[in-house]
Order: structure tokens, then C-alpha cells, then sequence
């Protein structure tokens, strides 16, 4: 039975009929660049060894010792400067394979917080398993999960209302819909008390007797919780300096030298050794000792498919000379579980959830901008056919504008940060496409970029008393839309390249300066020649022209006056001295629709950015 067939079985969990993977790495050395020039540091040097089938092996070390670097190489998830081999059963590793024979889960356990745990666990079997299920398979899939995870009780609790063990073993069950042979866990302990973390343990422990391989990297594990692994990596300044059984690691560290104290800590004792916190007994011979090691690691590195015992002095070079690093194979391209279009399908779905479920979001967002287009109403009560009042009506709708904008960019720039951890996740485990992902996203947020903006520009217009006019109003109204879907994405690119502290800050100063030029602090003809280009950048700029020319172009008639003399009651006068009155409505839709093309670009490129940075 293949794996995927295999894999929809109803006690496919249970029954691993797989083909155990035992994985093999040879001479792994990762690099990355230091801020002098020239200059490289290395993370992990020559590193060889294996895990195997059945087993639940913990990697250990001290904080900076290489440990998430290894554990992100040998899932796939980090392959930029890194040599060296990796194979599966005896055979070199096909990237594009291995992703549906592994997953990865984090440090962080990262869920939507909209979301039940039935439902988080049924869009993930939705995204990651290749054949269609009917809703009857899906429901036993997911029962199963939750029974080998004990999350019976939680199935319908929010992600967001879940306690840390809880959540953790829900990051576990989101990968567990494929079956995956082995799986790559980073510190699945971390932030939990002993007993939750013990929890966790317990079930990753019962994954292995089924016949997955998995691995972990563990910090400063419990007496308790380190007797329940069966395997331990220990490293040390980018060099493995233990690799085999539990059970043997403390006579095998004493061989060398190190003596461990009775009744204390293996796994604190390993970490001392590791951080040279613990020197090797005196009555050694270190020349014995170098030689008897040497010979360990020869007979590991000839013989590497069972996970033999060895350790490497602290001040040992890896260089042996039998292995030659290769460079680290790259996948050709991503693939899917889910067709193009079933992804979107899952992902709309998911985030229609999401915005019905934040119901206080969008209310807070309606009901704010019903309350600006009233005040703005009020103030400016009445005045859009006042000639005397013309530069009033202007600043009305540059208002409007910088309202729109930072009520809907800033929104975005807080509220993507929130979510890109889950994004990333996914996208490391390659559940979806960025195409998808973004689609669903603007679709979603579609209705809301309409009514908000209908909302506040209907109640200002009427209230301001604008021309009564359908074809003005629908020319008013089209600019705002367009504005604000350059707001939203705007917004949406600001939150993925940067965090919300930082974004919340270069916003609005990347901003200041396209709103000089947008025409209303400074006229097109008083910009000095060698700024005139900036003014060809400026969306704010397209927008209030394009707001002035749908209220005041197309044979607008006398304006009224409400005083002895007013200057601007014809309207060509007005334009005239804001400089627009070669201005064009639909050179500006044209420009603004321009804009809105180019950002979606811009935005599909940051988040390839982002996944990339990730890798």
C-alpha cells in the first residue's frame, strides 16, 4: 500500500504500514555571513550522524550551539549556505518528496484564534491531503487525531481560549492529517509547566512506537522528561558531541573523562559538558582519550545508518577526510496537495470565519467611520455650493482622503503581523501558495473596502451639500474606493515587510512626503523643476484631483455666494488655481487603477520575500 492511499485509512494513525525512514546526515556545514567583511561564521562544522524509525530522539545543547540550524536543515526549511548529504534509508534525499514525508513544527504554536480546533484541523486536512475526502472521512480522520492527542474535550474551543499544552498538541495534530513519516519538532516544550510539557512528550512518545521518526530539540529538560526520550544529540559549538541512546550517553561522556555526579540531572550534565562548564577527570590521559574517540567516530562516520555512540572532544577538528561535503540539494519548484483553486476555496473560507467571528473589529470599523462622515458633515454643514467657502470644501476632501487612508492602511499594518507566524508555518510546510493566500485575503476584505468608504463619503456629501447629480457622485464615490484598496494593500505590504512597532512608525513617514505633493499644500506650478517627478508618484495627488474635477468640472454652473463678492463662484476659476485644469477624471482612474496593479505586484513580491527570509 503506498503512502498516500495508505494515509485515508481510518486507522491510518495507529497503523503505520509505512515504510520506516531512518535519516542519514554526512558532513553538514551551514555558514552565514558576519558584519565584518570577508568574514564567515560557522554554525555548524562538518556535523555527521542519523535517527531512526521508531525512536524519539531529543537534540541537546546550550543556546547558540546550532541546534534549531540543524533541526531547519534537515527538514528542508533552511537551504541557503548549506553543504553536506542527506539521505533517507541509504538513498540521497529528493527535496520535492521529502516534503510529504515530513513536517516541521515550531517553537511557536501558532493557530488563528477565530478558529475551533474541529475547524482548524478540518481546513488543514482540507489543504494537505491529496485525495477528496467526504465529510464522513474527514470527521474520522479528525477524531482520531484528537483521540491520540487527547483533544476530545477541545474540539469546539477557540484556538485563541486554549491552554499552552493544548495548543501545542493542536500544532502536532494540524500535521498529523498526512501521516508524515517523520517529523521535526523546535523546543515543543517550550512555555509549558512540567506537567503540560511531560503531556506533550507522552504523546510524541506514543507517535514513535507507531513508527514515525521524531525528532526534537529540547532546552534544558527535567530529569522526568529527558528519561522519556529514547535518543539524544548532544551539540556543542556547531559539532556533535554525543549521539546515541540515552542509557549510554553518561558511561560514554565518563570513558572521556567526565565524570557525572550520582543522583543528578543527565540532561544538565550533558548541557555542562557542552558549554565547558565541566572539565574531564585529571587521571585521564587526554592522548588515550583522542585516540579511543578517533576510533568512534571513523567506525560511526563508516558505519552511520545505526545511530552508534560516539562523542568529539571539545577542541576536536572534524575534518577526517572521509566524507566530501556536497552542495545541499534545492527543490525544483513547490507542490501542493490542493489544486490551485481548492486552495483559495479553503482560504476564502477560512477567512470569512475569521471577519465574521472579529464581528467587534468590523463594527469598530463601521461605526468609526459613520461617526467621521457625521462630524465632517457637521462641521463642514452646507457648504459645497458656497463660493465663499470653496477652499473649505477642499480641505472637506483631503480629509476625506487622509481619513480613508490611515483608517484603512493603518488597519492592516496591525493587523497582518498578527497572523504572519500561521502564515509562515504553513508556507514552510507548504500547504498553500502565496497566490492563494493573497486572493483570499483582498476578496475577503472586498465588502468592507466598499461599504466603509460608502458609508462616510454618501453622509459627508449629503450633509456637506455637494451637486445632487448621480454621475458626480458616482464619480466621487469610484475615486474613494480605488483609494482605499490602495490604502488596504499599501498597508498590507508595510505589515509583512516589517513588525508592528516598526510599521506603525514608517507608515505615516513614507506617507508625509507623497502628501506634499498631492496638490493641496502645493500647487503643481510652484514645485521646484527637479522635484516635478515626485508629483507623478503621488496617489493622494490623483485622488484630489480626481475628488475636485467630479465636483467641479463638467459645466458645473455659478456657484453660490453668501457674501458681497466671491472670487471663485465659477468653478474653471477654481481648477484654474489648484492647476488642474488640464486635469482629466479618467487619466486619474487610469493612474489610480495603475497604482492599485503595481502595489498587488509589490505585495505578492514581499511575501515571497518574507517565506525566503524564512528559509
Amino acid at each position: 500500500m503506498d503512502m498516500e492511499t495508505e494515509s485515508f485509512t481510518g486507522t491510518h494513525l495507529r497503523n503505520f504500514n509505512h515504510e520506516p525512514i531512518n535519516l542519514i546526515f554526512k558532513n553538514i556545514q551551514y555558514k552565514v555571513a558576519c558584519k565584518k567583511k570577508n568574514e564567515e561564521k560557522i554554525i555548524l562544522d562538518n556535523v555527521s550522524g542519523s535517527f531512526n524509525a521508531g525512536r524519539l530522539t531529543a537534540i541537546l545543547g546550550p543556546s547558540g550551539a546550532g541546534k534549531t540550524s540543524l533541526l531547519k536543515i534537515l527538514a528542508g526549511i533552511k537551504k541557503k549556505n548549506v553543504s553536506g548529504q542527506i539521505s533517507i534509508n541509504g538513498h540521497e534525499i529528493n527535496p520535492n518528496e521529502f516534503q510529504w514525508q515530513s513536517s516541521y513544527i515550531g517553537q511557536e504554536s501558532a493557530m488563528l484564534p477565530s478558529l475551533t480546533t474541529e475547524e482548524t484541523l478540518t481546513i488543514a486536512t482540507e489543504l494537505k491531503v491529496k485525495k477528496s475526502l467526504n465529510r464522513d472521512e474527514i470527521s474520522e480522520k479528525i477524531s482520531e487525531i484528537a483521540e491520540l492527542l487527547g483533544l476530545q474535550k477541545a474540539m469546539t474551543t477557540r484556538a485563541g481560549n486554549l491552554s499552552g499544552g493544548e495548543l501545542k498538541r493542536l500544532s502536532i495534530g494540524v500535521e498529523l492529517v498526512t501521516n508524515p513519516p517523520i517529523m521535526f519538532f523546535d523546543e515543543p516544550t517550550s512555555g509549558l509547566d512540567s506537567v503540560s510539557s511531560c503531556q506533550v512528550v507522552s504523546h510524541l512518545q506514543t507517535l514513535a512506537r507507531n513508527g514515525h521518526t521524531i525528532i526534537c530539540v529540547i532546552h534544558q529538560p527535567s530529569s522526568r522528561l529527558f528519561n522519556m526520550f529514547d535518543d539524544v544529540l548532544v551539540v556543542s559549538d556547531g559539532n556533535i558531541i554525543y549521539g546515541g541512546p540515552i542509557n549510554e550517553m553518561v558511561g560514554v561522556f565518563e570513558s572521556a573523562g567526565y565524570i557525572c555526579p550520582q543522583y543528578y540531572n543527565r540532561a544538565d550534565f550533558a548541557l555542562e559538558i557542552a558549554s565547558r562548564e565541566i572539565k574531564r577527570n585529571s587521571m585521564l590521559k587526554s592522548e588515550k582519550i583522542n585516540q579511543e574517540l578517533e576510533s568512534l567516530i571513523s567506525n560511526t562516520i563508516e558505519n552511520i545508518a545505526p545511530l552508534s555512540c560516539h562523542i568529539v572532544p571539545l577542541d576536536y577538528q572534524n575534518d577526517t577526510g572521509i566524507l566530501r561535503s556536497e552542495a545541499f540539494q534545492k527543490p525544483n519548484k513547490k507542490t501542493y496537495a490542493a489544486s490551485h483553486f481548492k486552495q483559495f476555496r479553503v482560504l476564502l473560507k477560512r477567512s470569512l470565519l475569521c471577519a465574521f467571528r472579529d464581528i467587534l473589529l468590523t463594527r469598530i470599523r463601521i461605526l468609526t467611520h459613520l461617526a467621521i462622515g457625521l462630524v465632517l458633515g457637521t462641521i463642514y454643514y452646507n457648504i459645497g455650493n458656497d463660493a465663499s467657502k470653496i477652499m473649505s470644501n477642499a480641505s472637506l476632501m483631503f480629509f476625506l482622503i487622509m481619513f480613508m487612508f490611515f483608517a484603512n492602511g493603518m488597519l492592516t499594518v496591525l493587523t497582518f503581523p498578527l497572523e504572519a507566524a500561521v502564515f509562515e508555518r504553513e508556507q514552510q510546510n507548504h500547504w498553500y501558495s502565496v497566490y492563494a493566500y493573497i486572493a483570499s485575503k483582498l476578496i475577503v476584505d472586498f465588502p468592507l473596502q466598499l461599504l466603509c468608504p460608502t458609508i462616510i463619503v454618501f453622509t459627508a456629501y449629503y450633509m456637506s451639500n455637494q451637486p445632487m447629480e448621480c454621475f458626480r457622485l458616482a464619480m466621487f464615490w469610484s475615486i474613494c474606493i480605488l483609494f482605499t484598496i490602495i490604502a488596504q494593500i499599501v498597508g498590507l505590504i508595510t505589515g509583512v515587510m516589517f513588525s508592528v512597532q516598526i510599521g506603525v512608525f514608517l507608515l505615516p513617514a513614507i506617507t508625509i512626503p507623497i502628501v506634499i505633493f498631492s496638490g493641496f499644500f502645493l500647487r503643481f506650478n510652484e514645485i521646484p523643476y527637479y522635484l516635478k517627478p515626485f508629483s507623478y508618484i503621488s496617489y493622494f495627488g490623483y485622488t484630489f484631483e480626481g475628488l475636485l474635477l467630479s465636483v467641479y468640472d463638467y459645466d458645473r454652473p455659478r456657484l453660490d455666494c453668501s457674501v458681497e463678492f466671491c472670487f471663485f463662484r465659477s468653478s474653471k476659476k477654481f481648477l484654474n488655481e489648484m492647476d488642474i485644469t488640464e486635469g482629466n477624471y479618467w487619466t486619474d482612474v487610469g493612474f489610480l487603477v495603475g497604482f492599485i496593479v503595481l502595489l498587488q505586484i509589490s505585495l505578492l513580491a514581499a511575501l515571497k520575500f518574507r517565506v525566503s527570509k524564512s528559509f
